[in-house]
């Protein structure tokens, strides 16, 4: 099988179309990579998109991927799909999508298969294109494990505290908590699990009741993950992770977990175990079969 794979990649690691190209790679692909937002630095849109286009033509790929694909023309998911099947994968959520709704609904409607990693950005889509389905993000177990070092943090947010979806909500809630909490940002690979693993606890909040990739990377590095609910959660509260719906209760159950060790840790490697299904393999495996079922 031969995909155009239309994402983000870098050097730093901070993308996570990286992995997953390496996975499309490892499962046999015939993958070729193309930097939408490098090309558009480099030569403009107009020049990006007809370069889409000409490699689809030149290529003839049986699935032309766009990772998200924001500012690439809707006339670029059109021509692409007269050549070749069309994939459309959106990570974001659903308040990242509405805010982008002009752009992005049309592009799911022509697309021949859409798949997202929240349940309300699917719940949304599935109204316009039938082929659409759930797709989780995951992990990458090379870059996310479990490493032994000495737990020297209690508390722990890894991540941006003020975002431009949510604003300062998470600053805010983590003013209100009884501990202190050791806050890192801009950290990807395996300096994201040498900080799970020193960390007594690892913070998550969800934005608009859907959780990030965080969630996968904390439970794969056998973290101690205490997250707001989300919609579509295939852990369970208290056996894989600890679910708080407040910040008296969130502070209630850090100073348990903090002094029951051993419930801690039990729960640490439910978490680890249950997360081994949720890699960026299997993430690629669910692009190709959708990908062959419509060939």
């Amino acid at each position: 099988m031969k995909i155009l794979f239309i994402a983000v990649f870098d050097d730093e690691g901070k993308s996570t179309n990286n992995a997953q190209a390496e996975s499309f790679l490892n499962l046999g692909v015939d993958l070729i990579k193309y930097n939408y937002r490098i090309e558009e630095e480099k030569i403009g849109i107009v020049s990006r998109d007809r370069a889409i286009v000409d490699i689809t033509e030149k290529e003839c790929p049986d699935l032309v991927l766009f990772a998200k694909g924001n500012t690439i023309g809707l006339d670029v998911f059109k021509d692409c799909a007269n050549k070749s099947l069309v994939g459309f994968w959106f990570p974001d959520p659903l308040i990242t999508w509405n805010h982008m709704k002009t752009e992005m609904e049309p592009k799911a409607k022509v697309s021949s298969f859409f798949c997202c990693d929240k349940v309300k950005v699917l719940d949304v889509v599935s109204e316009i294109n039938s082929e659409s389905f759930l797709n989780c993000e995951g992990f990458t177990p090379k870059l996310n494990f479990p490493i032994h070092i000495e737990r020297d943090l209690e508390v722990s947010f890894i991540g941006d505290v003020d975002t431009h979806v949510d604003g300062t909500r998470r600053s805010s809630l983590l003013n209100q908590l009884n501990f202190p909490v050791s806050i890192f940002s801009d950290e990807f690979g395996i300096s994201h699990s040498q900080l799970v693993n020193r960390s007594k606890i690892n913070l998550n909040f969800c934005t608009d009741d859907c959780a990030s990739d965080r969630v996968y990377k904390i439970l794969a590095s056998c973290g101690l993950l205490f997250s707001e609910d989300w919609q579509g959660r295939n852990f369970i509260d208290g056996e894989d992770l600890v679910i708080f719906n407040s910040i008296d209760d969130l502070n209630s159950k850090i100073e348990y977990y903090l002094t029951h060790i051993e419930a801690a840790d039990k729960i640490r490697s439910s978490g680890f175990k249950k997360v081994q299904q949720f890699t960026v393999d299997a993430w690629a495996t669910r692009i190709i079969e959708k990908t062959e079922e419509l060939l």
